[in-house]
């Protein structure tokens, strides 16, 4: 098998890419025929897929990946066959293996037994070193060359020597093909292992580039704990956060957000844009977070996702894309974990949620930050009713509705399930309340 693919990187660079041979692994692993590096893109698992040549068709296989394996925007589901012109992309939002060329060379498919007459003893025999077979029914029992030679001159070293010959060379044929088999099975447990959770704070579960451990996924099934209200806000009541902007030396609550690697606090495009117009006239804008000293931290810069219509802020790509991000000048205590849309529960209407934020009331009129009577922290509890794709939106990413009673500037807040973990962003349009999955924030948290 000889391809060659355009590989282009979620970054958006690209390049051309070859190789040869009768398969091609690919993954973050260093021993992976395309190894694709953690600088470019984490969203590739350590053993993703395997692109393998079976007869006359070229085949690829996922390897059970954590963002799964997609040809021409369909998931793979085990294997599922290749040609010219597929677009293979190693999860949804990952890179691109345009197949440019690829030619099929026999010699590298799966060898299958050709038919020929068989011996009298009713066995298949194999010469290994000859790569021909004599099949009958089966099974067939695979024989080196030189076991076969003592066959054939069995009559001459009469019957009884024969028969122990027979039996000693079965024997060790057959102890052979239980190792190997034995053998196959290991590796195949070794390859198929899953990347390890991110530890906690860090951003790698959405693509972001810090450097691998380098350590294989250990295969832990169990599911995860439930945590209560009480213990998610022990846990994470230092990442989330209030953003607001000074006016005349009065500092004015805005909205919520939360920290996903302590530098960087997420909230909702809609927000970020307000607090945008206030840097550009000369207001400072800050975070505030109980756990830092001091508690105000000065924004340096503030962007918002490169889909969202400033324009339009109703349209399906603004609300399909409702994320934006504060860097902050100095660190916070700790961060959240994200969770990525492909570990949510399939439907996931009824799923339990909590929302973290900051109760705000600035409306009618702008009320100051009073050290005497600061916005409160609320986490209050709901579920999810269903998932709702807005017109327009094709294959996005859908938002999730929620059946939930929140307060004023809790908008941008984080939206964590039972297990601890933010599925997304609050984004509240009237009284109805939806949240924009985390998969949106990868390309904001590079």
């Amino acid at each position: 098998m000889q391809i060659k693919f355009k590989v282009i990187l979620s970054n958006g660079s690209s390049y051309d890419w070859s190789y040869r041979g009768a398969t091609l692994s690919i993954g973050r692993d260093p021993d992976c025929g395309m190894a694709i590096e953690d600088s470019e893109d984490r969203l590739v698992s350590w053993m993703h897929a395997r692109i393998e040549c079976d007869g006359d068709a070229t085949r690829i296989r996922d390897f059970r990946s954590k963002n799964g394996t997609y040809v021409n925007k369909k998931p793979v589901d085990g294997t599922r066959p290749i040609q010219i012109g597929d677009t293979i992309q190693l999860g949804r939002k990952g890179p691109k293996l345009i197949v440019l060329e690829l030619d099929i060379d026999r010699d590298d498919a799966l060898p299958v037994p050709p038919s020929n007459p068989t011996d009298s003893s009713g066995l298949a025999i194999v010469d290994i070193d000859r790569n021909d077979a004599l099949p009958v029914s089966p099974p067939f029992i695979a024989i080196s060359s030189a076991p076969v030679g003592l066959f054939r001159h069995v009559r001459a070293w009469g019957i009884q020597e024969g028969r122990w010959i027979v039996v000693g060379s079965l024997t060790a044929a057959i102890m052979l093909l239980l190792l190997l088999l034995v053998s196959m099975a290991w590796r195949g447990d070794r390859e198929i292992a899953q990347d390890p959770p991110p530890s906690h704070g860090k951003v790698e579960s959405v693509g972001g580039s810090p450097k691998s451990s380098g350590k294989k996924a250990e295969d832990n099934t169990a599911p995860p704990p439930i945590l209560t209200t009480e213990e998610l806000k022990k846990r994470h009541s230092g990442a989330v956060v209030w953003l607001g902007a000074e006016f005349d030396k009065r500092r004015l609550p805005l909205c919520s957000g939360f920290a996903v690697d302590r530098t960087k606090i997420i909230c909702t495009a809609r927000e970020i844009v307000q607090l945008k117009r206030y840097q550009q006239e000369g207001k400072p804008v800050f975070v505030y977070s109980e756990g830092c000293s001091p508690k105000f931290l000065r924004v340096l810069e503030l962007k918002v996702h490169p889909a969202y219509d400033q324009k339009n802020l109703t349209s399906s790509e603004s609300l399909l894309h409702n994320v934006g991000v504060a860097i902050v000048e100095s660190p916070l205590p700790n961060s959240v974990d994200l969770l990525p849309s492909c570990e949510l529960p399939r439907p996931p209407k009824d799923m339990k949620v909590t929302v973290a934020g900051y109760s705000i009331q600035y409306e009618p009129e702008l009320k100051p930050y009073d050290p005497l009577d600061p916005p409160k922290q609320v986490w209050p509890r709901g579920q999810v009713l269903g998932t709702k794709t807005f017109p327009g939106g094709g294959e996005e990413l859908p938002v999730l509705e929620l059946a939930i009673s929140v307060a004023d500037g809790t908008d941008g807040g984080p939206v964590f399930s039972d297990a601890g973990k933010v599925i997304g962003v609050l984004l509240r349009y009237g009284d109805q309340c939806y949240v924009v999955l985390s998969d949106q924030l990868s390309d904001l948290i590079r």
